[in-house]
């Protein structure tokens, strides 16, 4: 599938222009530990912190004070409020739950932007592979497409927004199993991809406690 979209600061709604079918192969398998999460939702934890009584400019403050703390390398106010604001826009847009997307980047790259693993080439927040996924992305500037380059995955905005098309399109594969779509999104197998999906959990339980204990006056 080639996704193109457009960045600008008028359009945040970026529109999928057009589709190309490709049969993509990753290795998945299901992992127990995230059933822990419809646990959450069934006691109404997710919707008290996520939910309309909180404002959005209080979940990115939230978000950003977690990124603040949780970074492994030291981040301004503004960065982490930047991240935070994107990692919302974008799981929102792809119908993920900011828990899950916050939890990947913070596993992928500390929450660092300029994350960049020269042996695979994955960069960024997310940690995109660009050999492979080069050929599915595309940005649209002034009606024209322009093949998504390394050095555009440093930036924030599109980096959170093509991992979040990945996660998506993995999950979308796996039929909505967010288990599998998540073991499909680290590209790992065996031993390794199951480490990976028990280090996601960990920091989905450690962002949610943080969120709640925050949502209900905590330090």
């Amino acid at each position: 599938m080639m996704r193109v979209f457009d960045l600008d600061s008028d359009d945040r709604r970026g529109r999928p222009l057009f589709h190309k079918g490709v049969s993509l192969s990753f290795y998945s398998a299901r992992f127990l530990c995230l059933m822990i999460f419809p646990f959450f939702l069934a006691v109404g934890m997710t919707p008290s912190v996520w939910g309309d009584p909180l404002p959005d400019d209080g979940k990115v403050r939230m978000l950003s004070r977690y990124i603040s703390l949780h970074s492994t390398r030291q981040l301004s106010p503004e960065l982490c409020g930047e991240i935070a604001r994107h990692i919302l826009l974008e799981s929102r847009r792809e119908k993920i739950p900011p828990y899950v997307a916050v939890a990947i980047a913070q596993e992928e790259s500390g929450f660092n932007p300029r994350a960049l693993n020269r042996k695979t080439e994955d960069y960024g927040l997310f940690q995109v592979h660009f050999p492979f996924w080069k050929r599915y992305f595309a940005r649209q500037t002034s009606g024209s497409l322009i093949p998504i380059r390394r050095e555009d995955l440093f930036g924030i905005a599109v980096n959170v927004r093509v991992g979040m098309m990945i996660l998506r399109h993995d999950i979308d594969l796996e039929r909505g199993d967010y288990a599998r779509g998540i073991g499909r999104y680290s590209g790992r197998k065996g031993v390794g991809k199951l480490v990976y999906e028990q280090k996601v959990v960990a920091n989905e339980v450690s962002f949610v406690s943080y969120a709640m204990s925050n949502a209900h006056g905590g330090p």
